[in-house]
């Protein structure tokens, strides 16, 4: 399988590729009114609009104005009928790994929200969060708060 590999605040996380449609320099979007913080506005993406999403808002880490390494990935999930570009610090390469072999559940307990979180491997990148592209795509988990973790 081949992955994307980028950057969010510090840390190393995957796309698979085949769903990676595009990716572009940061430009800006067209705020929309009474949306969460992390949607940042739509685009035009030759000619369809497209909900661009901050992805270091909506994972509730620290934001930053986007920079000139920030990038935008647009997804383009076969079987979905719309695409979603997310804001990213930046990306780092395209690699391969072989279907299964690498690849292990995030392993955490059942009180912490991995929603986005589909599994991970060590690679010549370190430790790398591979993310659920179907969560990513689904408007109903996309758009939805993250859970907080509650003690006891």
């Amino acid at each position: 399988m081949d992955f994307l590999i980028f950057d969010l605040a510090g840390e190393r996380y995957a796309l698979n590729a085949s769903a990676v449609e595009e990716i572009r320099v940061w430009e800006g979007a067209t705020p929309l009114p009474t949306l969460p913080a992390y949607v940042l506005g739509v685009v035009n993406l030759r000619g369809i609009i497209v909900p661009l999403i901050d992805l270091r808002a909506r994972f509730g880490l620290a934001a930053i104005k986007p920079g000139k390494t920030s990038v935008v990935v647009y997804l383009n999930l076969p079987g979905h009928q719309h695409r979603i570009g997310l804001l990213v610090d930046n990306v780092q390469d395209m690699i391969n790994i072989p279907a299964g072999s690498q690849l292990q559940p995030p392993g955490f307990g059942a009180s912490i929200d991995v929603g986005f979180i589909e599994s991970m491997f060590e690679g010549p990148y370190g430790l790398v969060l591979v993310l659920a592209m179907d969560a990513l795509m689904d408007p109903d988990v996309m758009f939805r708060p993250l859970q907080s973790v509650q003690a006891g």
